[in-house]
């Protein structure tokens, strides 16, 4: 086809294959390629590079001669598995449906490798809608108060170092911890170990 008025225009355009189940992490980038939200944002300088340049004589060689070399970006691994970040999401967003939350966050861990298999974060969004509305990454952003949730790391801790036993007792005695105007209470006063991570 000669047609003098239409032209062909390449461009580049990210999609996201995960869509909503992992947006707020990952976030997306724009038209213009750079990164607008998540790590596509915080990430933008490493994974972007520094395109090159050439210049080209109008000599009967025609070499061109690099101006600028081309500067790679970085590549970056996650340890997200996309198959447990699909369930993660999958029945984190039907049990805040279910139970008309406002919202919620899941972390799925592997404690012996020490990596993240998931974090999802529910409400979200598609990223490869234009018509998209940003949502924060709960599992990231809120506080959460882990209250005696934190007590079976502590002591697995203590356990691993060597510093506790399964079978020790611990005076908790007076019963209570002063901090500022707060005060947290132990109707116990000796706890044994192995109990407490039973609880």
């Amino acid at each position: 086809m000669k047609l003098s008025d239409i032209e062909i225009e390449s461009f580049q355009k990210r999609y996201y294959p995960l869509g909503e189940q992992i947006s707020t992490l990952i976030g997306f980038s724009g038209k213009d390629g750079f990164g607008l939200e998540g790590l596509e944002n915080i990430l933008d300088a490493e994974l972007s590079g520094v395109p090159g340049r050439e210049t080209i004589y109008r000599n009967a060689s025609r070499r061109p001669k690099i101006t600028q070399e081309v500067i790679k970006g970085f590549d970056k691994k996650l340890t997200i598995d996309s198959r447990v970040q699909f369930y993660a999401y999958k029945h984190l967003s039907s049990f805040v449906e279910a139970n008309n939350a406002k919202g919620g966050s899941a972390i799925v861990l592997d404690n012996i490798a020490g990596e993240i298999l998931a974090i999802a974060s529910y409400p979200s969004y598609n990223p490869n809608s234009a018509q998209r509305q940003i949502q924060r990454n709960r599992a990231l952003v809120d506080a959460f108060e882990p209250g005696s949730i934190i007590k079976p790391l502590a002591l697995a801790k203590g356990i691993d170092m060597g510093i506790l036993s399964t079978n020790q007792v611990i005076d908790t005695s007076p019963g209570s911890v002063s901090y500022t105007h707060l005060r947290a209470h132990e109707t116990e006063a000796d706890l044994v170990c192995r109990l407490l991570l039973e609880k």
